[in-house]
């Protein structure tokens, strides 16, 4: 029987296992990575978030696909808590809080499992999140679609609830791609463009979904959906597919639970989920294999090369091991004084960095200021001080959004690449040890290619719309009503501009603290990666050179048994490396 090739590739990484019998601790190291790289095969699954402004059927759609009406999709919004649906045993319910703690338990019925997630995620029965909940996980068994893909339930934005907004946007960096939903009452509005632009920033791929074609006739549908396309196609994100589906969830939905193929089909759910199987799952499914496939032909030429040098050390008369081994000491002298170097240089860019954080913050803070103070001069009334202070704080979350995200895409754009020029030369100093335990050993070692062992951890920095309530307390104060009103405008003027400015130095302080404390920490296990990178080559060949050189000054008949045995693991090794590269090849096409 022919196997799948990501069960090939799992029978590969076994079988590999097996042939390494009596592993070194650089063996197990490196097992342990083949054990991680089988492990994404059978344990990952692709997360879809389902986006969109408040009221647009977000969860209606998500029921449909679920095929129950399980999700609340009243007419309150939801609270700031994410929902992730997915398939497993059990029909259960596992609630994350901010704490740290835990709660999961199963349910006996999908309708029970439904009142559960309301409690948790309404803001009826969560006001404001009070029960201080992080996301709620729901497992639901003999679902297809839910066998490889997690959907994730958001809370809309542009309701009366800001912190709704921040807890959609925080969910983005868990999305391998997302459903921006849209609906025909209107089909988009300029928020939910600026919306759509922002997603593009974390998520790699956005289709974009018109829901409630229901609810207009024919005509209308056309119309709307040939707006909507227009709109979507001259965008400037790549990441947004040009391609607008238009579905009914409601009818969908009542379609699913019927069992209603006809209907289901009319309804534009079945052509939403075959394109996003076809197009998003299966082809991160292919392009996993294949990243799995390369990575662990890497792993088993780490081991062939291992099998090789165990052979070739215990091979040798003991006094050329005796000055194998002093030479490779004197070479860790010089691989430590390249470390020092390179440590001195990774401070330096560090500085460098955190001086750029400053500069470019100080530059934000002064065009904000600049554009705040403009939007404040012109305003010509002030009696009204609901009107003013919602021109200002429009303009606040505007400019606040634009200056801040273009602050942050900068920084960690800049820090990203001063984080990688760094670590290559961290990575071409371990691979410099091996390949001089090779160069000795008379075994040639293969040339890595670049490890993920560091990655920055990406923040979400900036969330426009929590950040502008500080203007909430400006009104007209009774001395100003007693003053001609020239001075009234100016005393009201400059209490919107003094104001604006405690606004935009908090905002600025907090945003230049949080980027700081990424950049500390991404130097910090930067530092920590490399060296380890670099001292566990250095334990790998000291094992090796050591575990030969006792075994040499043995001399026993044990000895040559030990040879035989690193020759077979060897053999063993460059067979199932041939298999690999013919599963990799299978991978490809």
């Amino acid at each position: 029987m022919t196997l799948e090739p990501e069960h090939g590739l799992i029978e590969i990484g076994r079988a590999i296992e097996e042939a390494i019998d009596r592993p070194t601790a650089s063996q197990h190291r490196l097992l342990a990575d083949l054990r991680r790289q089988t492990a994404r095969l059978s344990e990952h699954t692709f997360q879809l978030a389902v986006l969109g402004q408040f009221k647009r059927g977000k969860s209606t759609l998500l029921n449909a696909f679920v095929g129950y009406p399980l999700l609340s999709a009243g007419v309150l919004p939801l609270t700031a808590v994410p929902t992730f649906l997915a398939g497993g045993s059990t029909k259960q319910i596992r609630l994350s809080y901010l704490s740290g703690a835990v709660e999961q338990h199963d349910v006996e019925t999908l309708a029970t499992l439904g009142l559960e997630i309301a409690a948790a995620t309404t803001e009826e029965q969560n006001p404001h999140n009070e029960k201080g909940l992080l996301r709620v996980d729901v497992a639901i068994p003999g679902n297809a679609w839910l066998d490889s893909i997690t959907l994730i339930d958001t809370p809309g934005i542009g309701s009366t609830h800001t912190h709704n907004t921040d807890a959609a946007y925080a969910v983005l960096p868990e999305c391998d791609a997302a459903l921006f939903v849209c609906s025909v009452d209107p089909p988009i509005t300029e928020v939910e463009i600026d919306y759509l632009a922002r997603i593009c920033r974390t998520v790699s791929r956005v289709i974009v979904v018109l829901n409630k074609i229901d609810l207009v006739d024919d005509s209308d549908r056309t119309k709307a959906i040939e707006f909507l396309s227009s709109i979507v196609a001259d965008r400037p994100e790549q990441q947004i597919d040009r391609r607008v589906f238009a579905v009914s969830a409601r009818h969908a939905l009542t379609a699913r639970q019927a069992g209603n193929i006809t209907a289901l089909d009319a309804s534009g759910l079945l052509a939403l989920e075959e394109y996003v199987r076809a197009s998003l799952v299966d082809q991160k499914r292919h392009f996993l294999m294949v990243s799995i496939a390369n990575k662990m032909s890497e792993t088993t030429a780490a081991l062939l090369a291992d099998a090789a040098m165990t052979a070739s050390a215990l091979s040798l008369p003991l006094a050329e091991l005796e000055t194998t081994v002093a030479a490779f000491e004197q070479a860790v002298v010089d691989f430590e004084r390249q470390r020092n170097v390179l440590d001195d240089s990774i401070n330096g860019e560090w500085r460098r960095t955190v001086t750029r954080l400053s500069t470019l913050s100080g530059a934000v803070d002064k065009r904000a200021q600049q554009q705040l103070n403009s939007v404040i001069a012109g305003i010509s009334d002030f009696k009204n001080p609901d009107a003013a202070r919602s021109t200002v704080t429009s303009a606040m979350t505007a400019i606040f959004d634009r200056e801040f995200g273009q602050l942050a895409t900068t920084v960690e754009t800049e820090l990203a690449a001063a984080i990688a020029e760094q670590q290559r030369h961290y990575q071409t100093l371990a691979a410099r040890v091996r390949e001089t335990a090779g160069t000795l050993l008379k075994v040639t070692v293969p040339s890595a290619a670049p490890d993920d062992w560091f990655q920055i951890r990406r923040e979400p920095y900036w969330v426009g719309e929590r950040r502008v309530e500080s203007l909430s307390s400006l009104t007209i104060d009774g001395l100003a009503r007693l003053l001609p009103a020239a001075w009234r405008r100016r005393r009201q003027r400059k209490r919107f501009e003094e104001a604006v400015a405690n606004a935009l130095t908090r905002n600025i302080s907090d945003l230049q603290w949080t980027m700081r404390q990424n950049i500390d920490d991404s130097f910090r296990r930067l530092l920590s990666a490399s060296h380890d990178a670099v001292e566990t080559s250095v334990a790998a060949t000291r094992e090796l050179l050591r575990m030969a050189r006792e075994r040499r000054r043995a001399e026993d008949d044990s000895v040559q048994r030990d040879i035989e045995r690193a020759r077979f693991v060897e053999r063993r090794l460059v067979h199932l490396q041939t298999i690999l590269s013919q599963e990799g090849r299978l991978c490809r096409q």
